[in-house]
């Protein structure tokens, strides 16, 4: 039999396990949002394997250069999260902002940064542009000094398939000037072809029913 120590326990557990269930953070155009960080303990879906993981060096010339680590990871719904990470030279004279992404507006724009990963600072905010939809800025507060490595910023999206786009991918000073020199990143990819299938038959029957 259980004793009352026991049967304490595990209401206790019952009573505190929703309460460390982290929820999606949404951020929709125009808006901005705070972040505080999350990992796969307090947000299971957000594992599984890493598909993509590279690097590309940025540079605000004569103020600060360093590498933005990219990653795509396929989560355990089968879906994929896009992620970055900021690493800053010994050597730059400049903090850093904010990290901005654009490409990500036919998707579910959860984002946050992880807290069971390698980096020392984790963005305070997110913002989403509008009419720009689609971009978004994560915004460090205090700013990426230099020698610093943030933590891995991330966008959990519903998408299943990906590309690299050009020119998607900047970082700025804390007062957006200037930037560094605009770079590719992985982003959503177009829908698949059963999706164009079903668009292009909507096409059809529209232009069906113009003509009749």
């Amino acid at each position: 039999m259980c004793s009352n120590s026991g049967r304490w326990m595990w209401l206790a557990a019952a009573i505190l396990l929703p309460m460390m269930t982290a929820q999606a953070v949404v951020v929709t155009p125009g808006n901005t949002v705070a972040i505080s960080g999350t990992s796969v303990g307090l947000r299971p879906e957000l594992g599984g394997p890493i598909i993509v993981d590279d690097t590309v060096a940025y540079s605000i010339p004569g103020f600060a250069s360093g590498t933005i680590q990219r990653r795509v990871v396929r989560d355990i719904g089968g879906t994929l999260d896009f992620y970055w990470q900021v690493t800053r030279d010994a050597n730059s004279t400049v903090d850093i902002g904010s990290l901005r992404v654009r490409g990500f507006e036919s998707v579910t724009t959860d984002v946050d940064f992880r807290t069971d990963g390698l980096g020392t600072l984790g963005p305070s905010s997110v913002h989403s542009f509008s009419p720009n939809l689609g971009y978004l800025n994560f915004n460090f507060n205090p700013a990426l000094s230099p020698a610093t490595t943030s933590r891995f910023m991330f966008i959990h999206t519903d998408a299943t398939t990906y590309h690299l786009e050009s020119d998607a991918l900047d970082v700025a000073t804390p007062e957006q000037n200037p930037i560094s020199n605009s770079l590719p990143t992985y982003v959503p990819g177009v829908p698949e072809p059963a999706t164009m299938s079903l668009l292009a038959l909507g096409g059809l029957a529209v232009l069906r029913r113009k003509r009749k």
